[in-house]
């Protein structure tokens, strides 16, 4: 994408009401959605999307979901280089 994944997170933040760059500290679910926890403000949403590295998902998702946190606590990222010609 022209001007990174970034892009992907506005146009959805055009369509939907969303917080974008929150440091999520907690989630807990709820039966009618999920309370967020980021920087001492509380949020309940019907839902949330994780777009972070998969142990961070993980350690959120950790005390609700385990079988889920384990699953991406395992997930290995590959060595990656980025390399820009001017």
């Amino acid at each position: 994408f022209r001007g990174g994944f970034e892009t992907v997170a506005r146009a959805a933040q055009a369509k939907v009401d969303c917080r974008l760059g929150a440091d999520v500290d907690e989630l807990t679910l709820h039966p009618d959605g999920v309370e967020v926890s980021a920087g001492g403000t509380r949020l309940l949403a019907r839902g949330v999307v994780l777009a972070t590295e998969a142990f961070v998902a993980s350690r959120l998702l950790s005390p609700t979901l385990p079988a889920a946190a384990r699953q991406l606590a395992a997930f290995e990222y590959a060595p990656l280089a980025l390399v820009r010609w001017a």
